[in-house]
């Protein structure tokens, strides 16, 4: 049996797409249902996380078998966007 498994009945995935619906706050919707800049940051930390207890078992754990994830970062930044105003200074 793979550690996910057993780790999703007991507390649940760390972000699914309920996540949203769930933590609105006071309100009906989340104010950045529209143009969340949180939800890819926290589906790829999901991923992540899925493929490393996804491929593991309890017996690979009880044998100390387990090796520390090598995890490949790849970051993306998107160059600043300049935007002129002729109406300032």
């Amino acid at each position: 049996m793979v550690l996910r498994d057993v780790l999703e009945p007991l507390g649940g995935r760390m972000f699914s797409e309920e996540f949203c619906e769930r933590h609105t706050g006071i309100l009906a919707n989340c104010v950045h249902e529209t143009d969340c800049t949180l939800r890819p940051l926290w589906n790829g930390i999901q991923q992540a996380v899925d493929g490393i207890v996804g491929r593991y078992t309890i017996q690979d754990l009880l044998d100390g078998v387990i090796e520390p994830p090598k995890i490949q970062l790849s970051v993306t930044r998107r160059a600043p966007v300049e935007i002129e105003d002729e109406a300032c200074c």
